[in-house]
C-alpha cells in the first residue's frame, strides 16, 4: 500500500488547503472537504429530512464502481444509525424490475424508511409499449403514495432514498434521470456533451477535468484532483467520481465501504439468479 509520501507529487498542499482526512488501514489520507463521502452524505441526509423522496442517480460505465458507491452511501446513511433511531427497509432490484415496479412496490411494509436501489437499468425500458411507459412514470411520481398506510393509528409519512444506476446518459427516460443529485463514475467522450447538457455548460470545464481524471485513473492507476495538489493510486482507497446536487457540482473521492446488511444479493449484480432468500427485505439493526 502506498504512503501519503508516496501519493505526493508537485507542489504539496498547505495546511490550510488540507481541511480534512480519510483514515484507511492505519494511514490518514489528506482530501479537500467538498470531496469527502461525508460531505455527499451529510448533503442527501439534510436533503431526506425536507424531502419525503430523495433521488439518486448513478451513471458509468460497467465495472466504474456505481454499485460500489451506491453500497458505500447506503452504508454511511442508512446502516450507522443512533439509538432509538427508526431502520431504514433496504431492497436492492435489478434494473429489470422496473417492469414490476408497482407489485415490487406494493409489496413492502408501509409507513417505514426506506433505501430502494435499481441496479443496471439502461435501457430496459426500450422496449416497452409507450403507454407502459407512461403508467411506470406516473407511479414513480407517486411512489410514496404507495408506501403509505392510513388506516393504521401509527400512521406516519414514508421517507425514501431511491437510487437508479445506469450506463449512460440518456440510457433511462428523462423524468428518472431528473435527480436532486447525479453522480458519474465515468465519463467517455460521447457521453461528455450528455452530461454538459444535463448538468450545464458552466460547469463544462470541471465535466472534461473528470473525463481525464477518469481515463487516467482506469489506463494509469492514478490520478490528481488538481494539478499541483496529490496524485492519488487508485483503489488505494479512493476512485474518483463526479457528483451534481443542489450544492454545485464537485469532485468525489469514494472509498468501498459497507457491512453484511447493505451487501446486495449477488442476483443484482449479475452472478447468480435470484432466490426467494435473497429477494427478502432487511431491515436495518440499530447502531449502538
Amino acid at each position: 500500500m502506498p504512503t501519503v509520501e508516496e501519493l505526493e507529487s508537485g507542489k504539496p498542499l498547505t495546511l490550510k488547503e488540507l481541511t480534512t482526512t480519510y483514515r484507511w488501514q492505519d494511514r490518514d489520507y489528506p482530501l479537500p472537504e467538498d470531496a469527502h463521502i461525508s460531505r455527499l452524505c451529510n448533503n442527501l441526509k439534510g436533503l431526506a429530512e425536507r424531502s419525503d423522496l430523495v433521488t439518486i442517480l448513478l451513471a458509468g460505465k460497467s465495472d466504474s464502481g456505481k454499485t460500489t458507491l451506491t453500497r458505500t452511501i447506503i452504508h454511511r446513511i442508512c446502516c450507522n444509525l443512533k439509538r432509538g433511531e427508526e431502520p431504514y427497509i433496504l431492497q436492492w432490484f435489478n434494473g429489470k424490475d422496473l417492469h414490476k415496479i408497482a407489485e415490487k412496490i406494493n409489496a413492502l411494509p408501509k409507513n417505514k424508511k426506506y433505501a430502494l436501489v435499481f441496479d443496471d437499468a439502461s435501457f430496459v425500458l426500450d422496449q416497452a409499449k409507450p403507454n407502459e411507459k407512461k403508467a411506470i412514470a406516473q407511479f414513480f411520481t407517486e411512489i410514496r403514495h404507495h408506501l403509505e398506510d392510513h388506516t393504521t393509528s401509527e400512521f406516519k409519512k414514508p421517507r425514501m432514498f431511491l437510487f437508479i444506476n445506469i450506463h449512460y446518459g440518456r440510457a433511462i427516460m428523462p423524468m428518472l434521470r431528473d435527480s436532486y443529485c447525479r453522480i458519474l463514475t465515468s465519463m467517455s467522450s460521447e457521453d461528455a456533451k450528455n452530461w454538459k447538457e444535463a448538468i450545464g455548460w458552466e460547469h463544462q470545464y470541471k465535466i472534461m477535468r473528470f473525463q481525464k481524471q477518469f481515463a487516467s485513473q482506469m489506463m494509469n492507476g492514478w490520478f490528481y484532483l488538481k494539478m499541483g495538489g496529490y496524485r492519488y493510486a487508485t483503489n488505494f482507497p479512493f476512485r474518483v467520481a463526479l457528483y451534481s446536487d443542489l450544492s454545485g457540482v464537485n469532485s468525489l473521492l469514494y472509498p468501498k465501504e459497507g457491512c453484511e446488511i447493505c451487501k446486495p444479493p449477488k442476483s443484482v449484480i449479475g452472478k447468480v439468479r435470484k432466490t426467494k432468500t435473497e429477494q427478502a427485505t432487511i431491515e436495518l439493526p440499530v447502531v449502538e
